[in-house]
């Protein structure tokens, strides 16, 4: 769930989706022809002088610090880290007026560890363990006033295995299932479970 809920319809009117999308399918695209610019910080500017790109280079690859903006503004989009061309280290996406979005962590080419997905307002929505690109792990979902919504477990992507616990927003449990492979059954409280 946690980076399945794009649609074109949502990404028409998110312009913040269409940079997040458009990052992603670029990111392969490591090679920069630029040896003049190697172990140099370069900056692309827009037309009105306001910064677009910062990256640094060695050997024609990415390697260090990016960060894009959002255009016509001086705010962070995306700040990346690479390593000889390649995603390695912390990731952080934002919303205008440099609030937080998205953060996690890199190794390699690949999302692992835990991955935090914030509101506009700053609250935490969303924690996702990730393994190779995959949401592979504990995984947590929280009502807007911060307290927890749903927890449960991903095995090998978007895929609830074992206990799914869904509570109120006083945080008593109201709902327990049981997964495998995605397919869950459902458990009443207080005794209460489904055969």
């Amino acid at each position: 769930m946690f980076l399945h809920n794009l649609s074109f319809k949502s990404l028409a009117t998110n312009p913040c989706r269409v940079l997040f999308i458009l990052v992603f399918l670029t990111a392969g695209c490591h090679k920069i022809d630029g040896t003049k610019a190697d172990g140099k910080k370069v900056v692309i500017k827009d037309k009105n002088g306001l910064p677009v790109e910062i990256y640094t280079l060695k050997d024609s690859l990415l390697h260090g610090e990016r960060i894009l903006f959002f255009p016509d503004s001086k705010d962070t989009a995306v700040l990346e880290t690479h390593k000889n061309g390649h995603f390695n280290g912390a990731y952080r996406s934002f919303f205008l007026k440099n609030k937080l979005k998205l953060k996690g962590q890199y190794i390699n080419d690949e999302m692992v560890g835990l991955w935090y997905k914030y509101d506009e307002r700053g609250f935490l929505i969303e924690e996702v363990t990730f393994s190779k690109n995959k949401e592979n792990g504990p995984f947590k979902e929280f009502f807007p006033s911060g307290q927890l919504s749903v927890s449960g477990n991903y095995k090998n992507g978007n895929t609830e295995d074992g206990p799914l616990l869904f509570y109120n927003e006083e945080g008593k449990l109201v709902k327990k299932m049981i997964c495998s492979g995605g397919i869950c059954r459902t458990q009443w409280k207080d005794n209460q479970s489904t055969k």
